[in-house]
This record gives structure tokens, sequence and C-alpha cells, in this order.
């Protein structure tokens, strides 16, 4: 009973508990290279394991996923890798799989895989152009993994797990301290963390880990410095109360009467370790994935009050989200000539076309957003919590509701009550969140759809992970008075429970 009130008593402590134990189960029970593009990930993981940082373009033989997909004489970008990679990726039946959820791994050609030997000098060239722009830091944890691995000379298959390890682990840790920080909604972020779709990219070679991991971060750490009081007194300065939206004020002081909360003149200002904390982990996020640049102006819900003068606060803010800005284009311009049609059916795909396109029909791009939303927008929900795999592995639907309903309870009645998020600060959640959405949708428009497709192509659930957070955060009020304390022994319980459902489903999936 104390252990198990030890885990209780901090959320972070339960999280890693249930995260660890079934994500170490998952990087097993999952079935080699079932995540979405895991067969990129894993080939652009072992690249930059050899510290090639930047891909290559060469006219040239090349292999995409599998044997089946052989390109003689083409434009490929990718990498010259072992031969042994795209062999095992073969023999687990990745396509197969993929057509047909029916189909199960056979246990004893994994076994076999186990004795593949790496032969690290018989190369072939690999395609994977859509992983070869991501920032080499999103792949880092799994090239940590499989270097490790490639000293022991494992097998291609080995070297998957490792890199999953490694994948988990480091997500395990960022998510941790995220939820060690966040000043509240500390359950909301544990159970978002844990949804099914979440801990399954997170113990897969997906670069989604990292990323989904980073944001959790970042938006903590900037909740923290905004409702983070630090009272202090100046000399021959008493306090007095000053009015500031959304920032929590002490429970031992009576509080005026007013919408905004209250602080008192004196208040902790932000710390140049602060600024670095928030424009490294700004830095980091926006280099992971371009898609969620849009999170960094969570930073203008930090109060003006938290810097010396309006010109710092704005300056300051400023310059993080432009130097992460100027980071990203950086990286995009070092990588220019690496931009290929992604699609091999859609051969007059350009970027250049697409926004040509665009210029003459702006409009186009809306009608296609709302066709898309329309047709498919219940879907995206259902991959969000529990499409797994490469989408065809799904959670029951009772489950699905269940855990949406948890969510948004838990959101809605878990407060602190000596915080308040103001209307402002909710507004500019939902703008970020978005012009997320809006900007996933163009990118995979301009990179990814048909130029004859009446929807948009390419996107998944996945997608909403990083920015959940910010979603949520519009149901936060201080109307609902529940004692939140007495539900959190059920929500543990149910948390278990869904991982427990979820490594039956996998099991039944995959194996059984």
């Amino acid at each position: 009973m104390e252990k198990t009130g030890f885990i209780l008593k901090k959320t972070e402590n339960l999280f890693l508990a249930i995260a660890l134990t079934f994500g170490l189960l998952f990087t097993l029970i999952i079935a080699p290279f079932h995540a979405e593009s895991e067969p990129q990930h894993y080939y652009r993981s072992y690249q930059i394991s050899e510290a090639k940082l930047i891909a290559d373009k060469k006219i040239v033989d090349c292999y995409g996923h599998q044997f089946e997909t052989y390109l003689p004489a083409t434009n490929c970008v990718g990498g010259m890798l072992p031969k042994s990679l795209v062999k095992t990726v073969k023999i687990t039946d990745v396509m197969a799989g993929r057509k047909n959820p029916r189909n199960q791994q056979n246990i004893q050609n994994i076994i076999a895989l186990l004795n593949l030997p790496l032969d690290r000098n018989n190369r072939v060239f690999l395609r994977f152009p859509n992983i070869s722009l991501f920032f080499p830091i999103t792949h880092l944890p799994q090239a940590f993994g499989m270097a490790i691995g490639r000293l022991f000379n494992v097998s291609p298959l080995v070297l998957l797990y490792a890199g999953r390890i490694c994948n988990l682990l480091v997500w395990l840790l960022v998510v941790y301290l995220a939820i060690k920080i966040i000043p509240f909604y500390k359950w909301l972020l544990l159970l978002l963390a844990l949804t099914p779709m979440s801990i399954f990219q997170a113990s897969s070679l997906s670069g989604d880990a990292l990323t989904n991991g980073l944001s959790f971060l970042l938006i903590a750490v900037i909740l923290n410095t905004a409702f983070d009081t630090g009272l202090q007194a100046s000399e021959g300065n008493p306090f007095r109360f000053v009015c500031v939206a959304g920032i929590k004020y002490p429970l031992h002081k009576q509080a005026v009467p007013s919408t905004a909360a209250i602080r008192y003149e004196g208040e902790k200002q932000v710390t140049k370790s602060e600024i670095f904390i928030l424009a490294l982990l700004s830095l980091l996020l926006s280099l992971c994935k371009l898609a969620y640049c849009p999170i960094l102006f969570l930073l203008w819900v930090i109060p003006v009050q938290k810097f010396r003068s309006k010109k710092e606060y704005i300056l300051t803010i400023s310059a993080i989200i432009l130097f992460s800005l100027a980071a990203v284009l950086s990286w995009l311009f070092l990588t220019r000539h690496l931009n290929v049609p992604l699609r091999l059916d859609t051969p007059n795909l350009t970027t250049e076309q697409r926004l040509d396109y665009l210029a003459n029909q702006p409009w186009k791009l809306l009608v296609l957003l709302g066709n898309t939303l329309r047709v498919h927008g219940l879907s995206y929900l259902e991959q969000y919590l529990g499409g797994m795999g490469w989408g065809e592995t799904k959670m029951p639907i009772w489950h699905i509701v269940s855990y949406a309903l948890v969510l948004v309870g838990v959101a809605a009645c878990s407060h602190e009550k000596d915080i308040l998020v103001s209307p402002k600060q909710k507004a500019i959640s939902l703008s970020i969140v978005a012009t997320n959405i809006v900007l996933i949708f163009t990118l995979l428009y301009i990179t990814w759809t048909s130029l004859d497709s009446d929807v948009i192509q390419g996107f998944q659930g996945r997608y909403f992970i990083p920015i959940s957070p910010l979603l949520f955060l519009l149901f936060y009020n201080q109307k609902i008075k529940l004692n939140f304390k007495k539900f959190e022994y059920a929500i543990a319980c149910y948390l278990l429970f869904s991982q427990s459902l979820t490594v039956a489903v996998l099991l039944n999936r995959y194996w059984l």
C-alpha cells in the first residue's frame, strides 16, 4: 500500500510506472515495421547512426520500402545502406499486413531474422524522401540505440528493437518532466500521453515520439512560467494588489473581486536561465517538425509583468520565435536539393506546381479542407485515440468513446483554485490549434495530395497529439466544483485497464 501511495502521490510517478511497463511491452509486441512509415524511420535512423546527417540524392537503381519497390535509374533521395535492412523489412511482410489486417506475423521468420547478419559492406541505395527532410535530432534517440547495437554487430532486427527502446526512454524522460513541471492539468497530460496511439508511437521508431514529448514539455514550461507567482518584495516596497489576467494569486491573501487573477507587485520575473530553456525547447520542437512551429506563439500567454518592461517582453518572445523559425528555414535551405515528388503514383506532383495552383485559386484549399473534415473528421478522432499501426489496428469504438469522455471530464473538472486562465489566453490557445491544423493540411496539399482529389490526402489523427493540451485548455474553468482527488484512483485504474486492453488488441492483431 505504501508503494502504491507513493506512485499515486505524484502524477509523474504514476506516468513513469505505467508508461515504462507497458511501453517496453509494446516495443516487443508491435510487429516489426508496423508503425506508420516505420521502414523509412528505420533507414533514416540507421543512416544517422553512421553520422550521415544529410541524405543523398542520386540518379541510381534504388529500393523503396521493400524489394518489390525497385526503381531502376531513378532520381532517388535516401542513402547507401546495408542490403540486409531492406531484406528484414521484406520478410516481415509489412505491405501484406497493411492490406489485410488479418495477416499476422510468422514467429519462425522473426526468430530466423534474429540471426541474419548485418553484412554492413553489402549495400544498396534505399529511398526515403519524406523522412530524409527531417532534422537529424528527430531520429537521434533511435540512432543512438542502433549505434550501440552496431558495436556488438547484432542483426538488423535487433537494431530495430534497440532503436525502439531508446526512442521510448527519451520520450519517457521528456514527458515525465512535462507532467512534473506543468502547474495544473497534470492528470490531463497523463491521460493525453497514455492514449493508445500516443504510447504506440512512442514505442516505435517514429519521429513522433520526440516531437510529441517536446511539444508537451514546451507547453508545460510555458504554462509554468505564465502561472508561477514566485512572490517577492523589494526593500521599502510593501506588497500591493495588481490585477493581471491569468496569473495565480496566493491562498493566504484575500482576493479582490475581479474576472482577472491577482498578483503582487514584486512578483518574480523571468530569469535568463528560464528564457534560455524556453528558447532551447522552442528551437528543438521547431526543428523536429516544421508543422508545429505555431505552438511557439503560446509564449504570448506569459504576462508582460513577468518582464522588466513591455519592450523587453516583446523583444524576448519575438527573438525566441524568430530564431527558431530562422533555424528551420536554414535547414530547409540546406536540404533544398533533396526535394523530389514523394509519391510514385503522382509523378507530376511538385511543390512549385501546387503553389502556382494555389496562387491562382486560393479558395480551392478552403473548399478541400471543408470537404476533408466533412468526409473524414470522425475517423481522424478515432485515429487520434486508437488508430494504431498503419491505421488498420483499431481500438474498440466503446473504448475510444469512453477515453474521450474521460479526457473531457478531467479537462472540465480538474483545476487549481488559485489559477485562472483568462479568455485572452484561451483565445491564443484556440488560434494556435486552428493555425496548426490549417498549416498541416496545407503542407499535405502541397506535398502529397493528387491534383484531381476532392479531399486533402495524407492527414492522420496522430497529428493532433502535439497540440491536444492546447485544445483541452479551453475546458479549464473554476465553475465546476468537484473534489478531483476522489477520482484519482478511478482514473489510475482506468488507465491500467486501457493499457491492458491495448496489449490484448495488439497481441490479437499481430501474433494470436
